[in-house]
């Protein structure tokens, strides 16, 4: 298990240094290249499904960006970013047309980026969601909760 742990902690760095070059290589008309930025992480867990989220926000949008890993292959996920904790998952932030499925691949992975014109609140609880919405009822496969960095 500690294995697995190095190893999403290693993945969250390095997804970490994606965000930040992609936000550093993004267009002008990125929701996020204005005002002070806020970066939130959050390690994502399920019974087979992990993965990690980094998110900037600004005072008016977002951009997130996720990876998962040990999914069965080919498996098509939803996901976002939503209000509350893994326990008490609240409403979506933002529209959620626009986090695009997370199409896993034979290695069991996948990544998806979003941005999002809506605010993230620096005393809010936010969470990263994993969703299998094949059936009539959508089933959580893993969640994370978004924490604040210095």
């Amino acid at each position: 298990m500690k294995w697995m742990t190095t190893k999403l902690h290693a993945r969250l760095a390095a997804l970490s240094l994606l965000v930040c070059a992609v936000g550093m290589a993004a267009c002008d008309d990125s929701p996020t290249d204005d005002g002070e930025q806020l970066r939130w992480e959050a390690e994502l867990t399920g019974a087979e499904v992990d993965g990690v989220a980094t998110v900037l926000s600004n005072e008016t949008a977002f951009s997130a960006a996720i990876e998962i890993a040990n999914a069965p292959a080919d498996a098509t996920y939803t996901w976002r970013i939503a209000a509350g904790t893994c326990d008490e998952p609240g409403d979506p932030v933002g529209d959620t047309d626009l986090y695009p499925e997370l199409e896993v691949g034979e290695d069991g992975t996948a990544e998806a980026e979003a941005d999002v014109t809506a605010a993230l609140d620096e005393a809010g609880e936010y969470i990263a969601l994993v969703l299998d919405e094949s059936g009539d009822d959508p089933v959580v496969i893993s969640c994370g909760e978004l924490v604040l960095q210095d």
